[in-house]
Formats: structure tokens, sequence, C-alpha cells
């Protein structure tokens, strides 16, 4: 865990949980649509760990996560502002562990699925989205337009496995959750604040922005294609 302190509104964090990345070819695209829909059912607004940290105070509009994956390289993350971010990050685990155990509420997941699955259809209508997936398809090995079988494939107890193997604090990678708390009062220059950001979630940051970018919208709203189509959001 990293602690550093700065002028800002309200304390902020961001923490990260390595994922094992997948191989290239088909299972890049389930791995990374996978991942999409685990972080949504986990840490999305409708999700009852958001409700729940919500009406404790624990977290505001700011707070969202998502998954990423770049070439050797897989994470889940969340942050946001937070009067305590370790009781968030122990609420993350916590909820992870009961998913993995109780499974994924089936409502929900076809919930998550359908809107993930018409995020991607919408991409359709955009020629630069299509342009830029089906070069990421090409040099991963896989056909992004073969999107629908993809999320037909998966499962509740995908997602709940996807949860029980990656969001963990005492997985196979001893590292596996990594918290960075920014405080308030600080005079430590931003460089060396991005630095130590990027240095704390696998040393790059996600796609599309810098790891130390803040915005008030959620951390999965932020413009990045969604899986399968490219479709930023």
């Amino acid at each position: 865990e990293t602690v550093l302190e700065m002028e800002v509104s309200a304390p902020q964090f961001l923490a990260g949980f390595k994922c094992a990345p997948a191989a290239e070819g088909n299972d890049y695209m389930r791995a990374a649509i996978l991942g999409d829909m685990a972080s949504d059912i986990l840490l999305g607004e409708s999700s009852a760990l958001y409700q729940r940290l919500y009406e404790q105070g624990l977290i505001n509009p700011s707070f969202g996560g998502a998954f990423e994956m770049m070439p050797g390289v897989a994470y889940l993350y969340a942050g946001g502002d937070s009067k305590d971010a370790s009781a968030v990050t122990d609420a993350i685990l916590r909820e992870a562990a009961r998913i993995a155990a109780e499974g994924v509420d089936e409502d929900y997941f076809r919930r998550i699925r359908k809107a993930s699955f018409g995020a991607n259809l919408r991409g359709l209508n955009s020629f630069e989205n299509i342009a830029v997936t089906l070069t990421e398809g090409y040099f991963h090995g896989y056909d992004p337009l073969r999107f629908p079988e993809v999320f037909e494939s998966i499962t509740p107890e995908d997602v709940a496995a996807f949860l029980k193997t990656n969001v963990t604090a005492d997985g196979p990678q001893p590292d596996r959750a990594e918290t960075i708390s920014l405080w308030e009062e600080t005079k430590r220059p931003v460089g060396s604040l991005a630095e130590n950001i990027c240095g704390g979630v696998n040393s790059l940051p996600p796609k599309g922005r810098t790891c130390c970018e803040r915005t008030e919208k959620h951390a999965h709203q932020f413009p990045r294609p969604v899986r399968g189509l490219g479709i930023e959001h």
C-alpha cells in the first residue's frame, strides 16, 4: 500500500488486482469481455456493493472500476473519492468472495450482459470504432465481429470463477491487491505522483488516459473501447 499526501478536495484512492493475462486469439477476446462484465457486476452503479458503500457514505459518484488488458498484463481496478480507502478495498474483497461462493444472480447477470452486448452492437454505427477494433483483433489474433458468440458463451459461473481467481488479497501473486491513497495537504510535485501511481498498478496506465487522470465520471465511463467493437462511451 502506498499513501501520498497532496492538496485535494477529498481523499482519493485506487486499488488494483492483478489478473492472469490471456493467450492471444479467441481466448484474448473472451477474457476481455468476461473481465469487463465481472467488473460491472462487482463494481457497477446497480451492484449491491455500490449501493451499500454509497449508503454508508464510503463512496460518492466518482467511484468506479474497470478491467484492462495489454500484452502480458491484465488487471481489474477500482477507485474514487473515499474517506476510508481501506474499508472500501476490504468491502470489494468481501463482495468478490461472496459472489464467488454464492454465485451471480441470474437476472442481474442477464441485465449486465444485455447492456454490454448492446454497447458493442452500437459500435457498428461508428466507422472509426470498427477500424480500431478490427486492427486490434488482427494484432491479437481474433475476429472481433464474432462477439455475439462470445457473449453467448459466458455464464454466471464464469464470472464467479473470474472473481474467485483474481479479486483476492491472498492469491498466487502475494502482491495481488495494491492500494494507492491520495490524502490532503502535500507539496509533492505532480510528476512524482504520476510516477508512483503508474508504478503501483502494473506500471502501465489504462488505455487512452494517464494513470493519474481525474474525472467526476466513473472509471468505466472514461473514453476506452468496449471489448469486441471498440465503442467509446
